[in-house]
């Protein structure tokens, strides 16, 4: 019995302790917690910021997309891009999606599934195609009337009812010898997703990145890189 006593006798000087160190530190303890937990979120957002400042769907017809064409693109957009996220880079992400109806059913479901997913969550605000991948765009009213975003250069390459624009002859193509050797003569049209009118109106992250996308379009369809 004496044992039992004395065990009991244990846990109450026990509870006593904690709800005394409850009562003298309580505030300690809260404001101690609060600044845990926002060293936590500082350091998250600063050690997990996303280092792509933009992300860009290359649509075509075939998967038979070689790697000199990405690396063109990539090379030569990375010049005419802002630094989003402000680390002092500019990372872009080309991803390539083939849709032709030659090509295995499921896998051009789920490519165009994907692509409409991606610019309607905001992700992705820039496209580019050729003619195949700009005609699915057009029927599928993805992408912003260019005539009204850039009214300066209104029909100035501008195809599909002005939705695309063409680099075809343009000074940007023809400064950039990668560019021939990669493509040929080949149009390649570049897009804007639609924004105006969207929902994609009301969300900062959609803002943002259609403002990134805007931007570099501006400065390739004027051939001018940001200083």
């Amino acid at each position: 019995m004496t044992k039992k006593i004395e065990r009991e006798a244990d846990r109450y000087s026990h509870d006593k302790w904690y709800e005394n160190f409850w009562y003298h530190y309580k505030f300690h303890t809260i404001v101690g917690a609060v600044l845990i937990l926002f060293i936590a979120i500082m350091f998250y957002s600063s050690n997990m910021r996303d280092p792509v400042d933009m992300y860009i769907l290359f649509i075509t017809e075939s998967p038979e997309v070689y790697t000199e064409k990405e690396d063109a693109l990539t090379k030569v957009l990375t010049e005419y891009a802002a630094d989003k996220n402000g680390d002092g880079e500019v990372n872009l992400y080309i991803q390539n999606i083939y849709i032709g109806e030659e090509f295995d059913s499921t896998n051009i479901y789920q490519n165009k599934s994907f692509i409409m997913t991606s610019l309607r969550s905001g992700d992705c605000m820039f496209v580019i195609s050729e003619d195949y991948g700009a005609q699915y765009l057009f029927d599928g009213e993805a992408c912003s009337n260019l005539t009204s975003v850039f009214p300066e250069y209104a029909d100035e390459n501008l195809a599909y009812e002005g939705t695309m624009w063409n680099w075809s002859d343009s000074d940007f193509w023809k400064e950039h010898s990668e560019f021939y050797k990669a493509f040929g003569e080949m149009p390649i049209y570049f897009g804007l997703r639609a924004f105006e009118g969207t929902i994609a109106e009301t969300t900062d992250h959609a803002k943002e990145n259609y403002k990134v996308a805007k931007d570099l379009l501006n400065a390739i369809i004027s051939n001018t890189k940001p200083e």
